[in-house]
């Protein structure tokens, strides 16, 4: 680190407080005397967002204001194919996309647990299970990383709740907290040395994550070994000279208003200069890292980006029922019902969203291949008389009818949990009409946590759809079709009511203090199988149209012994 600490020599001590947090919103470091350039952050695990140069209106992260870019379908899908080869390249076209807007760390991907279903962000968190996440996150990041940009894994740690999460403490038993919740970060920090570590809002065992000398210094600089740079969530530092000297390396976004506490405190000896340049060195070892990259600038065809978007909405769609109804042959007329067939419902908000350079709209898809008639019959939660009335003509003597159902913008999104796992009532308002006139009733869920979907269960094919992003129809088609047999597998359990899910009851917790004891056996399948409590699909399950046969067996031995 020599050249770093002659580098740092030269800086006046006010030039190295500002190092210590961000320029502005998106960028940060940046030594205009020295020739160092600021280092360029976006969102998101499902894309880049990035903002056009110049403002269009006030609205932040409103269409007009962004940059168009690949909308890839949802980590919960990228993590229902369970193909980290495909989930590499997905990394790696995002990765292409950030080098063609000039970003140099894509802050993403998220590896927190879905310790309920009712988890706020469960859309843009990839499984319930550790070793999956930490797998498809490391293919994620090593692809992004192979472009010459940087990744972000986040949030560490403990972040499962939305509610009150620049609050709560997590406390926890120890096995509970390396094997299950940090293990996925462990995974992908020892097979894909993400750039940086975004840490969580919360506090963990007492202190805030981002200022927490047990997770910064004890866990991922001395038994993980990790080099890269720490970063805070955006506004998630509260004690500035706490978290530097425990290992903090930026406080984000830009400017801070903790400037003149870091002077005082190194002016009373709270803190030493030689803390505050061991805090900066990971910035240093970061910016030599991303001027190096070459490939910034490339134009990438985002057309080209959009079919790898569909090949993983292709893998990550799960067949959940199929009496024989699917695939429909081309010949059949279909009867098309749910506003979702028409505005399709393809991400959750907040910092997940983006512009999409394209949207497929499943209506228009499914007439490329089907006699489709169409209607509405619910707008966003909501149906009426009229829209009820519609529905007879729509699927009465239809072969099929499709019926698109599943959240509503409200349900899913960064900053609140989700209230109840049911679909709203009109939704199955519509559903009753349709079986009136037609049973023939195939249902495409589009959803980005698990869902109560007990009042469909008439249905006789059910389509696990999530989010897909901008690539969500021709692939549903392809399933539909049968030019493409289903090969998703759930990525999280899909329970049969809210009361028989982890945490009923507890989840979010309203109490200053989270207690995560015992989850090691208490999220996700783990919780089912311990307690043999039955559940609507199991973690893995998903269907087919292939039929497998095994014939001619033979054993290998004549006498088989136990060892």
């Amino acid at each position: 680190n020599m050249n770093y600490k002659d580098a740092l020599s030269t800086l006046t001590i006010d030039e190295k407080i500002k190092l210590t947090s961000g320029i502005s919103n998106w960028d940060f470091f940046g030594i205009d005397r020295l020739g160092m350039r600021s280092i360029k952050v976006a969102d998101g695990p499902h894309g880049v967002r990035v903002s056009k140069k110049v403002k269009v209106s006030n609205e932040m992260f409103g269409k007009e204001n962004l940059e168009e870019s690949t909308m890839f379908p949802s980590a919960v899908a990228m993590a229902s194919t369970f193909n980290p080869d495909l989930i590499f390249k997905v990394g790696e076209t995002i990765g292409k996309e950030c080098n063609m807007f000039d970003i140099d760390i894509l802050l993403a991907p998220g590896v927190n647990s879905k310790r309920s279903p009712l988890g706020g962000r469960n859309f843009e968190y990839y499984s319930e299970d550790p070793f999956l996440t930490g797998l498809i996150a490391s293919s994620y990041i090593n692809g992004v990383q192979s472009t010459g940009v940087g990744a972000c894994i986040k949030h560490y740690a403990l972040n499962e709740q939305e509610t009150q999460r620049r609050f709560v403490d997590t406390l926890l038993d120890e096995r509970t907290l390396f094997e299950f919740y940090l293990a996925p970060f462990e995974h992908a920090i020892k097979n894909a040395s993400p750039y940086t570590i975004m840490t969580s809002y919360n506090r963990v065992l007492g202190d805030y994550a981002g200022e927490s000398k047990f997770l910064l210094k004890d866990v991922l600089r001395d038994i993980w070994k990790y080099e890269g740079a720490v970063i805070s969530d955006w506004g998630g530092v509260q004690n500035k000279i706490k978290s530097i000297k425990n290992g903090m390396n930026l406080e984000m976004p830009g400017a801070s208003e903790f400037e003149h506490v870091v002077k005082e405190a190194l002016d009373t000896g709270e803190l030493t200069e030689e803390e505050l340049d061991t805090s900066l060195i990971p910035l240093f070892v970061l910016h030599d890292k991303v001027v190096k990259n070459t490939n910034k600038g490339v134009v990438t065809s985002l057309l080209d980006n959009h079919k790898v978007a569909s090949s993983v909405a292709e893998e990550g769609i799960v067949l959940l029922e199929n009496d024989g109804i699917l695939p429909i042959d081309k010949n059949k007329t279909i009867g098309v019902v749910g506003d979702f067939a028409k505005h399709p419902r393809i991400n959750g908000g907040g910092s997940a969203s983006l512009n999409p350079f394209m949207t497929e709209i499943p209506i228009d898809e499914l007439s490329k291949t089907y006699d489709c008639s169409f209607t509405e019959g619910y707008v966003e939660e909501n149906t009426n008389e009229e829209m009820l009335e519609k529905i007879k003509d729509t699927v009465l003597d239809k072969d099929v009818v499709l019926f698109f159902t599943g959240s509503p913008k409200s349900y899913d999104s960064e900053g609140y949990d989700r209230a109840h796992m049911l679909i709203p009532s009109d939704h199955v308002k519509v559903f009753e009409e349709i079986l009136k006139y037609n049973t023939n009733v195939v249902l495409v869920l589009n959803n980005g946590s698990a869902l109560d979907i007990s009042p469909f269960m008439k249905a006789r094919g059910i389509i696990e759809a999530w989010f897909l992003g901008g690539a969500n129809s021709k692939a549903l088609v392809n399933i539909i079709s049968g030019e493409v047999s289903p090969s998703g597998r759930l990525s999280e359990t899909l329970p049969l009511t809210i009361e028989s899910t982890p945490h009923y009851g507890s989840f979010p917790s309203m109490q200053d203090e989270v207690l995560y004891y015992g989850d090691i056996m208490n999220v996700g399948y783990r919780y089912y199988d311990t307690h043999k409590y039955p559940v609507r699909y199991p973690f893995g399950y998903g269907l087919s149209y292939s039929e497998f046969e095994y014939s001619n067996l033979e054993l290998n031995k004549d006498i088989i012994t136990n060892n």
